[in-house]
């Protein structure tokens, strides 16, 4: 299951990465700051004389900042910031792939809009000039403003900006054999139901996930996919069977539907992976309308590092699954999480870093706010929900200890039937899958989709 980081390697998981620049999804124009490190923005330089410096500082520093933010991987604001090796292809230069992506006819950047032909011209023109330091700010201490590896803090811990290369990447997919690395499809039998692949995790010391990337092979079939760390004695590597999409004594780590892209981990921040020698289980909901038997290939890869991060994040679901909609009716239903802080022991602040909401073909709208303890409320997540167009949002925000989450949905059920909680489609659910850390202070360890197992789905 893992491959090679050679030359070729490495251009082609910069490709899957799209060209190494976070997808952060809501960043656009940005205000004019001052660097909490020391370095100037390029709101304090001279714009007239560097075009290419006011086109980012309008359109990219809003989550590409001096500290980044929304997941982007590194800033965008110093002229060592554009000359610093790329995040997803050290053999480039980050200047280097700022021109393709802004380019790009799909998944461009910024992602609010496309920049206009006289923006991109503004970009060529700097190109062809040999990519001049017209006017940039350089970074004072001359060594841009994320590192290539982990800087030590003043009380001797790992940097929160940091940015860390991959060691290894790994796939897990859908396949036919009931045995380990097999590379077969799977057959899915014309009909709806959940089936799940069992892997042994494929390293052999600790590490965290710095990337997820979803690898859809058959969108005919799939509706979407879930990796969950499995305790059942029965999964062994290389097997799979049907499964019922409950998982009361398994871990959701990540997931996958439709319009949604697994989200990236932010300079400082590694997603928490099981142990060496643990399961993994590959679940996809299969919805086979086609009348006959599809191969599918479907899975994720994710890249990891078994160097320290200031910080381990992981997944807890917010919401509630007590759903009962009435028929011709449009309702809301809502469901608060009290932050278990692992019994009171850990009183830290909680940093959310994404949100996912997940419903069916009833919902149409979700809702997430802190509940402040001192009162007031402020919004996490608050969009419209659409079933074949599921987006995962970035939602930076602190929970204070003695907050609380309380997540609605609204539902417009236009059948003459009541809908209920359950896996299916014609079923619904209420789930806001939020990526954050210090990981299980949200929930209690477990992560699990039964309500009497999760502190955060009532």
């Amino acid at each position: 299951m893992e491959f090679s980081r050679s030359r070729l390697g490495a251009a082609l998981w910069a490709a899957s990465l799209l060209l190494g620049l976070a997808a952060a999804e809501g960043c656009g124009s940005s205000d004019s700051s001052t660097g909490s490190d020391g370095g100037a923005t390029v709101a304090e330089t001279d714009a007239a004389a560097c075009p290419m410096a006011a086109l980012l500082e309008q359109n990219c520093q809003s989550c590409h900042a001096a500290k980044p933010v929304a997941g982007a991987p590194m800033a965008l604001v110093t002229w060592n910031d554009l000359m610093a090796p790329a995040h997803s292809d050290p053999s480039r230069r980050v200047y280097e792939l700022v021109k393709l992506r802004v380019s790009a006819t799909t998944k461009f950047m910024p992602p609010v809009g496309h920049l206009s032909a006289a923006q991109l011209a503004v970009v060529d023109a700097w190109m062809n000039a040999g990519e001049p330091n017209c006017g940039f700010p350089d970074k004072s201490d001359g060594t841009g403003s994320v590192g290539t590896g982990a800087a030590s803090d003043a009380d001797g811990g790992v940097s929160d900006t940091a940015v860390l290369e991959p060691e290894a990447c790994y796939e897990v997919r859908a396949h036919g054999e009931q045995k380990p690395n097999d590379s077969t499809p799977f057959s899915v039998a014309a009909e709806q139901y959940y089936h799940a692949f069992n892997f042994k995790v494929p390293y052999d010391k600790d590490v965290k996930a710095l990337t997820f990337k979803s690898l859809l092979d058959n969108a005919q079939v799939v509706h979407h996919w879930l990796l969950y760390q499995t305790n059942a004695s029965t999964d062994t590597d290389g097997t799979h069977q049907n499964s019922t999409g409950t998982h009361s004594n398994d871990t959701l780590l990540i997931g996958w539907a439709p319009g949604g892209a697994p989200p990236s981990m932010p300079p400082g921040v590694g997603f928490q992976m099981p142990k060496p020698g643990s399961m993994l289980q590959l679940e996809i909901h299969y919805f086979n309308s086609t009348g006959k038997p599809q191969p599918d290939r479907t899975g994720l890869r994710f890249c990891v590092t078994s160097k320290p991060t200031k910080y381990t994040a992981a997944t807890t679901t917010l919401g509630t699954e007590l759903l009962l909609i009435p028929p011709a009716q449009s309702v809301k239903l809502s469901g608060t999480c009290h932050p278990s802080y692992l019994g009171g022991k850990d009183k830290r602040d909680i940093h959310i870093l994404y949100s996912s909401p997940h419903m069916h073909k009833t919902g149409t709208h979700m809702t997430t706010v802190i509940n402040r303890v001192g009162g007031g409320t402020e919004t996490l997540v608050d969009q419209p929900f659409a079933f074949r167009e599921q987006h995962d949002y970035p939602t930076p925000a602190i929970v204070h200890p003695g907050d609380t989450l309380t997540t609605t949905c609204t539902f417009e059920n236009t059948s003459s039937s009541y809908v209920t909680y359950g896996p299916l489609t014609n079923n619904e659910m209420c789930y806001n899958f939020v990526i954050a850390y210090p990981a299980d202070l949200l929930a209690n360890p477990g992560g699990s989709l039964q309500g009497s197992d999760n502190t955060c789905l009532k």
